[in-house]
């Protein structure tokens, strides 16, 4: 594109056939980023109407700052590009402003190389971003029998799963892929914990208990194929609430208390911590009925953490409050039928 520009008033034949040959490249890792391209490429879309300059313009545009003028570039770019990379990026420019067009383009995108393990992941993520769950189940099943060996894709599949309640096969596929580990992993184990805790409630809810406390422990466990290292000390206060609560049921008196004072103390030395765990520290302390409450209480009632604040509204039932948080805290379903159901038994 330099050579051609360079030559345009020399040599205009050259420049045209360079401009040409550069025209006929593919678009794939192309990133044009310095203020001193941009007259290049102003200047290339006067020569030529190819949607290639109108996109790399667009590009160089973004990184200078000229937001409006690089989405109104790539707007009139319409429907004509055969590359989904383009689709792909003028859905991320878009992300949050236009849906509509965002989805029509993730399509597009999919209808030009759905062979591509990317363009599959990265459509999943925009349906379950925007909570369209079952697209992103149907999608993602068919994602996950063409690649079974990516763990990105199984990944993507599991969080649509558990976002549309079907926690058994969550576990099914978690069990069956290899999740490489990198720094800041988090989801693969959140994801692992949030459906054994499901189905474990669902055995509680049956009076199922012992299945429950065995699903429990499970949930406790941090598998290697999932990528994420075990901390020091993991909270784990949810599992050993549900816990104690079958071992009550079971008349395991002893082994219950010795959980819920378990818990006590670990709310009692993180209560500086934005969690919603600490609910089940009030509530454990509530079942002890040994004066540990008040403390709780006063500690809790008057935090700024949000997650903390749910916590307590949760605990106090305090429902105007808790639903000003459900907007601002955004919840998954499964995690408030849990807590729903710890604060009624």
């Amino acid at each position: 594109m330099w050579i051609a520009f360079l030559q345009k008033d020399t040599n205009p034949a050259e420049s045209q056939r360079m401009l040409n040959k550069a025209l006929s490249e593919m678009v794939n890792f192309v990133f044009p980023y310095r203020r001193e391209t941009i007259p290049v490429l102003e200047w290339a879309t006067q020569q030529s109407n190819s949607w290639k300059l109108t996109y790399y313009l667009a590009q160089n545009y973004l990184v200078v700052g000229k937001m409006k003028e690089a989405e109104q570039l790539l707007k009139t770019c319409a429907n004509e590009p055969d590359s989904d990379i383009f689709y792909r990026f003028r859905a991320k420019i878009y992300k949050d402003k236009h849906l509509e067009q965002e989805l029509a383009d993730y399509q597009k995108a999919y209808d030009l190389n759905s062979s591509d393990w990317k363009v599959n992941e990265e459509f999943i993520q925009f349906y379950l971003a925007n909570n369209m769950f079952q697209e992103a189940v149907e999608l993602s099943s068919k994602a996950y029998k063409k690649f079974p060996k990516n763990y990105n894709i199984g990944l993507a599949h599991a969080k649509a799963l558990l976002n549309t309640g079907k926690f058994k096969k969550v576990i099914d596929v978690l069990q069956k892929i290899q999740v490489l580990p990198f720094e800041h992993a988090s989801e693969s184990r959140e994801i692992y914990e949030r459906a054994h805790v499901a189905v474990a409630l669902s055995h509680l809810k049956k009076n199922r208990n012992e299945k429950a406390v065995e699903i429990l422990k499970l949930s406790k466990q941090w598998p290697e194929n999932i990528g994420v290292g075990k901390p020091y000390d993991p909270d784990e206060r949810l599992q050993d609430y549900l816990i104690a609560l079958a071992m009550e049921k079971m008349e395991k008196t002893e082994d219950s208390k010795t959980l819920f004072k378990k818990i006590v103390d670990k709310t009692e030395n993180t209560l500086k911590t934005n969690n919603l765990n600490h609910l089940y520290g009030l509530l454990a302390a509530k079942r002890l009925d040994n004066g540990s409450l008040e403390k709780l209480i006063t500690s809790l009632k008057a935090t700024k953490n949000v997650k903390s604040k749910t916590a307590f509204a949760i605990f106090n039932k305090d429902v105007q409050v808790l639903n000003d948080l459900k907007v601002e805290i955004q919840l998954p379903h499964d995690v408030w039928e849990i807590t729903h159901w710890a604060t009624q038994n």
